[in-house]
């Protein structure tokens, strides 16, 4: 077993590492870790005591008990705080802005010029992202109620667009940067004719552009539905319209509404073809849903007699339960 100023490296175990009348262990969602917002997750003086019977119906309830927020990083403050309440295991349920600060205070906790204290406290990293674009990892946990949910939403939009002439279904789901949600939801729901992803870039006109998909499709099914990922598009918006360099919370630049663009060169495009007698009438319903309110279904945590970790995350991989992180001595496969 390998030592590390009297920390051993994280790793699964065959025997329980800490004792259990010893262990003053915290959760933060997402809080303190990010920009702007300064006091709320570490910082705050409130805290939830979490026990069997706090959490025994959180599954039916949508978002975090706990709270989320997206706040700034002062990791003197967030340290002080640890200190303050005499933690010693930290645990970090969050995307990839939170997981970016988690190794932040886990460096600042094995080289920070503090007090014997900080050799107890243990920092583990849990991915939480229904968008699922966390590397890696097989899925995180939220992502299939929320490729669920987003069937409704589907749903909802084809049996609105099948019931008008030549109608068309927007749905708009979550993904900056990828579509796996959209994706999933896409093949799960079998109503969808396009399926619009950051990953995979498209162009409006021109052969086998998309307004000539879609008129193709309106000709023929008389409806279709379009599902797309807030990120699609942004380079076709940015050639269209002015430069957008405002930032959101997390420092993140400002999506442009893809939804509602594509909607408007649509409809122009079709009221166009009615002109020229290509369609039997200009559509006359353009839906646009937004899903995104998702619910936490599980946490999918190694068990506790695997598991010691420090500087690494637990998740499934490969249908199997791993922690993701440095090289590990004495590491006794689950498989």
């Amino acid at each position: 077993m390998r030592w590390m100023k009297k920390m051993t490296r994280g790793g699964p175990r065959q025997k329980v590492h800490f004792d259990s009348d010893e262990v003053h262990a915290c959760t933060v969602t997402c809080g303190g870790l990010d920009t702007v917002i300064e006091k709320s997750g570490f910082y705050a003086k409130n805290t939830v005591f979490l026990n069997s019977e706090v959490v025994n119906n959180i599954h039916k309830r949508g978002g975090t008990i706990l709270g989320t927020s997206r706040g700034g990083h002062d990791t003197t403050k967030i340290f002080d705080r640890i200190q303050d309440r005499g933690i010693n295991q930290v645990y970090i349920i969050g995307g990839d802005g939170t997981h970016r600060g988690a190794p932040v205070i886990y460096i600042y906790n094995i080289l920070g010029d503090q007090k014997a204290w900080w050799l107890k406290v243990v920092v583990v990293g849990i991915p939480k992202i229904v968008n699922n674009d966390f590397p890696v990892i097989d899925r995180s946990f939220g992502f299939d109620t929320a490729v669920e949910e987003s069937q409704r939403a589907i749903n909802a939009a084809h049996v609105e667009a099948e019931s008008d002439e030549n109608g068309i279904g927007f749905v708009k789901l979550m993904g900056r940067y990828s579509g796996f949600r959209v994706m999933y939801a896409t093949l799960a729901s079998r109503d969808v004719e396009c399926c619009l992803i950051p990953e995979s870039p498209f162009y409006l006109e021109g052969e086998c552009g998309l307004l000539e998909f879609i008129e193709r499709r309106i000709n023929e099914n008389g409806h279709m539905v379009i599902v797309l990922a807030e990120g699609a598009g942004q380079d076709l918006m940015s050639k269209s319209m002015e430069s957008n360099t405002l930032e959101d919370a997390s420092a993140h630049n400002l999506l442009k509404d893809v939804g509602l663009w594509l909607s408007q060169n649509i409809k122009m495009e079709m009221q166009m073809n009615v002109n020229q007698g290509k369609l039997k009438s200009e559509n006359r319903n353009m839906i646009l849903q937004s899903l995104l309110l998702e619910r936490v279904v599980r946490y999918l945590l190694l068990k506790p007699d695997l598991c010691r970790m420090n500087s690494n995350a637990s998740e499934w991989i490969e249908t199997h339960k791993c922690i993701i992180g440095e090289h590990h001595e004495e590491i006794h496969s689950t498989k």
